[in-house]
């Protein structure tokens, strides 16, 4: 994370960032973890790292088929 921020600070983000990316956050947290993603590079490296490893977990598991 950066040094402006405290780990601690930090590791309470990486919930709510992975509630950012499943969209399951109301707008005011999503706005103000994006703030603390715009400030925070370590962050936004682990920010990407979980955009990249849903992307890569939608590709390799198949789609569930729901019943009518």
């Amino acid at each position: 994370m950066n040094a402006n921020t405290p780990q601690a600070a930090c590791e309470a983000y990486e919930h709510e960032i992975a509630d950012l990316v499943d969209c399951v956050l109301d707008e005011t947290t999503a706005q103000r973890v994006r703030a603390h993603l715009d400030s925070c590079a370590g962050c936004r490296g682990w920010h990407a790292d979980y955009l990249a490893m849903d992307a890569q977990l939608k590709t390799a598991l198949p789609a569930a088929a729901l019943s009518p």
